[in-house]
């Protein structure tokens, strides 16, 4: 089976030679994230760290909370940079 796959690419300049890029594979059916997780994951992506209101998911069937674990790269990334 053949999957179609959309890879968003973020270019951040920040204008002194330092430029940052950062890629998102989704798969095109699911919309799912295709970038396999870090082996360890970060406190505050568990789900009961900080879980929204209306969100779904139940923290005995989900650990983590998915978009936090998406993020986790970006943050990684950016970590040093001052917002």
């Amino acid at each position: 089976m053949h999957r179609n796959v959309t890879d968003y690419v973020y270019t951040f300049d920040f204008g002194d030679e330092n430029i940052m890029r950062y890629s998102i594979k989704l798969d095109d059916e699911t919309m799912r994230c295709l970038q396999p997780p870090p082996a360890e994951l970060p406190e505050w992506t568990k789900l009961t760290s900080n879980q929204c209101e209306n969100c779904p998911l139940d923290p005995e069937e989900h650990s983590h909370c998915p978009v936090a674990v998406n993020l986790v790269g970006v943050f990684e990334q950016f970590k040093n940079m001052t917002s």
